[in-house]
């Protein structure tokens, strides 16, 4: 009995060992990652230093040029954005960086799916950017409102990192293709005319990411950050009521609603589309410098 007790407290002690040293060689590859989304992850949440942050889901990463808004502007910015991820992932994301600064402002794309409709999609999926920040003060809430078993499968690195190891050994030996001020721009050109965007009409709204887009409101509000929302050109967009909460949340809140979304300058040239829903370079290039007037107006 004796020996199979001090077995079972050497293998735990070992798992704890092993557990911790997961966690100290991803933390160094975290950090040491050259390229991909991680380094960018690390740089939002503990490096961001610009005026202004560009934040939303797929629409926003390719739409922004931070580069054109910091030449005509002449202020620091960059693209906070992430494929597929919407209010839930930038309030893990503003929690986060706002432990070292403020920016000035942030222009955030609002993207009915990933925002505020009820879509029945899997939560879990917009903390993915954020689990290597699980211990930032403020980040371990969004996971806790995902899964409350959540804060007990955080302790573990190994659970933490088991699934990205080969990513970070990856993103710290191979070449990763640079992310430029976080903007990711695709080159592709959509070449058939397809359907327009369907409105969807869902009947409600999702609790808990009108939860987070009321928390990033106030923390914005509590951090002195000027909160602009932006809707960008869809191609032949002809119905535009799955953005009506939008603008009324935004209304009710004191919030710039700059609404482009049927701006048929650029939503009926489908050069500049790679499919419906984004705009290819050319598009982004485009529409990028045409809100510059409208930015200049508001951040005066």
């Amino acid at each position: 009995m004796k020996k199979f007790l001090l077995y079972i407290t050497i293998f735990f002690v070992l798992l704890v060992a092993i557990d911790k040293g997961v966690g100290i060689i991803a933390r160094y590859l975290i950090e040491h990652a050259n390229g991909g989304d991680t380094q960018k992850t690390e740089y939002i949440c503990n490096k961001t230093h610009e005026d202004l942050l560009i934040m939303g889901s797929s629409r926003a990463v390719r739409h922004y040029d931070p580069q054109i808004i910091n030449d005509s502007l002449h202020i620091s910015c960059y693209n906070c954005a992430y494929i597929g991820c919407g209010c839930i992932t930038a309030y893990g994301l503003l929690q986060a960086l706002t432990n070292h600064y403020a920016p000035k402002y942030i222009l955030y794309e609002v993207t009915p799916d990933f925002d505020y409709l009820k879509i029945n999609d899997d939560y879990s999926k917009y903390a993915g950017p954020l689990k290597y920040y699980y211990d930032t003060k403020g980040v371990d809430s969004i996971f806790i409102n995902i899964d409350t078993f959540e804060k007990y499968k955080m302790m573990s690195n190994m659970y933490r990192y088991n699934s990205k190891l080969l990513q970070l050994i990856a993103e710290n030996t191979a070449y990763q293709t640079p992310i430029p001020n976080g903007f990711l721009p695709e080159m592709r050109l959509m070449t058939t005319e397809p359907d327009a965007p369907e409105c969807k009409h869902y009947n409600c709204n999702d609790e808990y990411k009108v939860k987070c887009l009321k928390n990033i409101v106030k923390l914005c509000k509590d951090k002195n950050i000027k909160l602009f929302f932006i809707v960008s050109p869809l191609y032949n967009a002809a119905n535009s009521s799955d953005y009506d909460f939008g603008r009324t949340f935004a209304q009710e809140n004191g919030i710039p609603f700059i609404d482009h979304l049927n701006d048929t300058t650029i939503s009926k040239n489908i050069s500049y589309f790679y499919d419906p829903l984004h705009m290819n370079i050319d598009g982004a290039n485009t529409y990028t410098k045409k809100i510059i007037p409208e930015l200049r107006a508001i951040l005066k």
